[in-house]
């Protein structure tokens, strides 16, 4: 016989743990994909960044961080502009918006992860 107890799966979350954990969850869909937490990281950190700058920092390619893209800038985290020089460069911005619900999103988790205990 086993100790229950010593089984993780059947133990249960402390009660602070189940409602910030769920609350991340639920409230950071936008920045659940790794990619996307990176690029909101790299945009809260610098504030604009060139598109093939970002791409060679995170190592995609042009197709994969042009959806990651999308969906930040479809959810307002992020705009788009061109500047026009010896050819266009595609510059990507944080808004206010996306500062705010990024830095909510950062506080949330650190948060989290500050009750977590070290065995």
């Amino acid at each position: 016989m086993t100790d229950k107890s010593k089984i993780p799966f059947e133990t249960e979350l402390p009660e602070f743990s189940k409602v910030k954990s769920s609350e991340i969850l639920k409230k950071s869909d936008i920045i659940k994909v790794p990619h996307r937490f990176n690029i909101m990281l790299l945009l809260y950190t610098h504030n604009k960044i060139g598109f093939s700058i970002l791409r060679n920092l995170l190592h995609l390619t042009a197709g994969n961080l042009d959806h990651h893209l999308k969906v930040l800038k479809d959810s307002g985290w992020i705009k788009e502009r061109t500047i026009f020089s010896f050819r266009p460069l595609l510059v990507i911005e944080i808004t206010e918006i996306g500062k705010i619900n990024f830095q909510t999103q950062a506080l949330k988790l650190k948060n989290l992860l500050d009750h977590i205990e070290l065995k």
